[in-house]
């Protein structure tokens, strides 16, 4: 019996203390947050970063998965 993957994050969110980084793995989750937010991306570990307070961090991955993104937490 074959169990079905899950589907690759469009989000990768590092709980660092007073900072969370999300860093997008999709042009679709990266639009959403530039538009949606008044993110602005940096690129310095590959791909679009974002650093977020704390605060906000929850409500944001709460957005991010309301719309439909997978986010996948590391920490």
């Amino acid at each position: 019996m074959h169990t079905k993957a899950p589907p690759p994050p469009d989000v990768i969110v590092h709980n660092v203390g007073s900072i969370w980084i999300f860093t997008t793995l999709t042009d679709r989750a990266s639009t959403w947050l530039t538009t949606q937010t008044d993110a602005v991306a940096h690129a310095p570990y590959g791909g679009p970063t974002y650093v977020v307070e704390y605060r906000y961090a929850p409500g944001l991955v709460a957005a991010l998965r309301t719309q439909g993104f997978v986010v996948s937490d590391t920490s």
